[in-house]
This record gives C-alpha cells, sequence and structure tokens, in this order.
C-alpha cells in the first residue's frame, strides 16, 4: 500500500510538473516512478512528454515506442510516436507508424493530418493532400489541418484550393496569423497566376509581348502542367460529388423525415405542445445538418469555377 501511494504521488507529481513546462522536475518524478513499476504505460507517457518538451525526440521515441508495445491495441501512441519521428525529419519511419495508427483508428484526426506532414516532408504532395483531407473530414475544426492542406496546394500551383482552406482556418480561428499570412500570399500568387493564363490553358510569356500591334506569344502546357491541372480538377470534382452525396442523403434520411413527422404532429395535434416541440428540435437539427452541407456543396462548386475561371479566362489585350 506504501509503495502504491507512493507511486502515485510521484506520478502527480511528475503531471503537474509537465502542466508547468518543468521538464527536469517531471524526468526527475517519472523515473522514479519507473523505478517502483517498470510497466505503468502513465509513467511511459509522462516521461516521453518531458523528453519533448525538453526536444530530446530520440528518449521520447524509446517511451512512447515502450507504451506500443505495453499495450498494442493503442493507437494515440502510434500517433505520438510518428509525431516525434517527424520533428526528427525521419520521414519515411513517421509515415510506417502512421498509417498503422489511421489503420487502428480511422477517425484520429491528428493521425491523418501527422501523416501529410510526413508525406509533405518526403515531397509526397499528393498523398499529403489526401492525408490532410481526411484530417479535415474527420475532424473538420482542426485549423491547422485546413492550413497545412491550404500549405500544399500553394506547393502544387492549386492557389485557388489553397485560398479556401486558408480561409476555412480562419473561419475556425481567426487569430491564426499563419494562416492569415498563407492566405495574403496565395491570393497575391493566384492574381498572378491568372494574369499568366489565355484561353484553353496556354500559358503566356509575357515577356514576349510587345506592342499594342504585337502578336501573342503563347507556349502549350507541358506534361507536368497538365497533370496537375488534372490532378486538380479530380480533386475539386471529388469534393464536389461527396458534397452532393452527403447532401442528398441528409435530405433523404433526416431532413424529409423529420419534415412528415413534424407535419402529421401538427395535423393531428398528437400529445399537444410538449410533442410539437420535441419534433420541432428534431427537424431543426436535421435542418442544419442539411444547411452545412449545402453550404459544403457551395463552396466545392465555388471552387471548381474559380478553377475554370482561371485556366479559361481569355487574355485583356495590351495597351
Amino acid at each position: 500500500m506504501a509503495a502504491t501511494a507512493e507511486f502515485e504521488a510521484l506520478c502527480e507529481e511528475g503531471r503537474r510538473c509537465v502542466r508547468h513546462q518543468d521538464a527536469d522536475a517531471a524526468i526527475a518524478s517519472f523515473s522514479k516512478a519507473l523505478a517502483l513499476d517498470e510497466r505503468a504505460i502513465a509513467v511511459h507517457e509522462g516521461l516521453a512528454a518531458a523528453y519533448f518538451m525538453k526536444k530530446n525526440y530520440e528518449q521520447a521515441a524509446e517511451h512512447f515506442k515502450k507504451v506500443t508495445l505495453l499495450d498494442p491495441r493503442q493507437s494515440k501512441a502510434l500517433v505520438n510516436l510518428g509525431a516525434v519521428y517527424n520533428r526528427m525529419a525521419e520521414y519515411t519511419k513517421a509515415v510506417t507508424i502512421l498509417r498503422k495508427a489511421v489503420q487502428k483508428d480511422k477517425s484520429s484526426g491528428e493521425g491523418h493530418y501527422n501523416l501529410g506532414l510526413a508525406y509533405r516532408g518526403l515531397n509526397q504532395q499528393a498523398m499529403a493532400v489526401s492525408a490532410y483531407k481526411e484530417a479535415v473530414r474527420v475532424a473538420p475544426e482542426m485549423a491547422p489541418a485546413h492550413q497545412n492542406l491550404a500549405n500544399v496546394y500553394v506547393d502544387m500551383g492549386n492557389f485557388q484550393q489553397a485560398i479556401i482552406h486558408y480561409l476555412k482556418a480562419l473561419e475556425i480561428n481567426p487569430e491564426f496569423e499563419r494562416a492569415r499570412r498563407g492566405l495574403e500570399s496565395a491570393q497575391e500568387l493566384s492574381s498572378q497566376a491568372k494574369n499568366a493564363v489565355s484561353p484553353f490553358g496556354r500559358l503566356v510569356d509575357r515577356n514576349a509581348l510587345g506592342a499594342k500591334s504585337a502578336p501573342r506569344v503563347e507556349r502549350r502546357m507541358n506534361d507536368v502542367e497538365r497533370a496537375q491541372d488534372r490532378m486538380t480538377v479530380i480533386s475539386v470534382l471529388s469534393d464536389v460529388d461527396d458534397s452532393a452525396n452527403t447532401l442528398l442523403k441528409q435530405v433523404h434520411e433526416l431532413f424529409e423525415p423529420a419534415l412528415l413527422t413534424m407535419g402529421r404532429t401538427l395535423s393531428e395535434r398528437i400529445d399537444g405542445p410538449s410533442t410539437i416541440a420535441r419534433d420541432f428540435r428534431v427537424y431543426l437539427t436535421a435542418f442544419k445538418q442539411v444547411y452545412e452541407s449545402r453550404r459544403a456543396l457551395k463552396r466545392s462548386v465555388a471552387a471548381l469555377r474559380a478553377h475554370e475561371e482561371m485556366t479559361n479566362t481569355p487574355e485583356p489585350p495590351v495597351r
């Protein structure tokens, strides 16, 4: 009993030190606790957090690995281990670990988010987009995921999609300065790109444009630019399709039944005001979900239109 009380006191002291950013004291307390119970998952998690705080990522990784061995069912430790590998720039290891994490818990927004970081570190932009999109699907209020997804879109030259996700990050967190700076940069780059595109997706060499009567000099998109353009269209169309399917499903499964129930209650006056109020709340909840899906669909359609406009707006005459 005395040993148990001492162990609990050491763990509590270690957690308190972590909360107060005192990494050395936390390591001292958790190390004493570890001497009493080497298999205590909470102790290894505490030590990993303290070492991470000190930027001793090798030791943090060792303790997160120990947690994964002690409890193989846990996905959180895998996510944390992958995040440590990202900090160490060990992106290949991070991808391996984080893929296991999201297989165990497909709803882990942090897992998909860190997987996106790892893929971007490997310069695998398409895979990074896929991971970040999954992160914002399962955790739509994760502002950093929207911001990092926007960063990748900027890397790929897809400035319209970048703007959409920077705006979403700022909608979630209006004080998100990195998203604000990214938005301003993406808007400027989008403007420059739009001014350099002629009809039918051909890029204009503006330096070759002379006086008013000079003919327009164009170059065709190369294979990389065409592939990027196809990826953009496919990605946006996929978003439109997903949004439309979600909207139709919610209308069919939520909105219509709620509306019919409320209408029947009102016409038959079943059980009086309390039933009407209950059915109205159900209807209102369904309406809000459908409305949010409609907004998502409108954003996807707007992105598609923006891309079409960017690649097909006629070049203004040179004066």
